[in-house]
């Protein structure tokens, strides 16, 4: 299991775009986040299936905090986002 967590010093989050039960690509649009008046997507670097959403629209994220749960695997490393393996 992955633990999704986004690596911003503090965002807010616009959009979800994913739901529990969805398969995602790597490169797929999963959220949006506002920083400062910037309206940021972030795309997956992992193939698999959302198992929960942890978050919700409007909620403030400080790094670290987990966003998404997900099974599958990592595909790519990105800057904006951090997996942590789970058992």
């Amino acid at each position: 299991m992955l633990e999704i967590r986004i690596n911003k010093s503090k965002a807010k989050i616009g959009k979800i775009l994913v739901k529990e039960g969805d398969l995602v690509s790597s490169g797929d649009a999963i959220m949006s986040i506002e920083v400062g008046k910037a309206q940021v997507i972030i795309g997956s670097n992992f193939t698999g299936k959302i198992l929960s959403v942890n978050k919700k629209v409007g909620d403030v994220i400080n790094p670290h905090d987990i966003v998404f749960t997900v099974e599958g695997k990592v595909t790519r490393k990105v800057k904006d986002i951090i997996i942590y393996y789970r058992d």
